[in-house]
């Protein structure tokens, strides 16, 4: 959720002209926690994007894994999703 709700900042912040994270009233901090003044607002989109994707295949990669050990799903078909899912070809 913090995800999601950084990006949805990051992408409004990228909209209304932000290059950086800082602070109009105080340059010297970010506008988001945890996130250097000077983090350019274009990099944390794209970091923000990387990481809910990599969330989602998790999530995904886990469910397919409790179908397998419940014996729904065939280990191989599951061996070649997981593949497909987390590897760039």
């Amino acid at each position: 959720m913090e995800d999601v709700a950084q990006l949805r900042d990051a992408i409004t912040l990228r909209d209304s002209g932000w290059k950086t994270l800082a602070d109009p009233y105080t340059p010297e901090k970010s506008v988001i926690k945890g996130y250097k003044a000077t983090h350019l607002v274009e990099e944390l989109v794209k970091e923000k994007q990387a990481e809910i994707a990599d969330d989602e295949a998790g999530e995904k990669v886990g469910n397919l894994l409790g179908q397998v050990y419940a014996g729904n799903v065939d280990r191989n078909k599951a061996r070649g999703w997981i593949f497909d899912l987390l590897c760039d070809h």
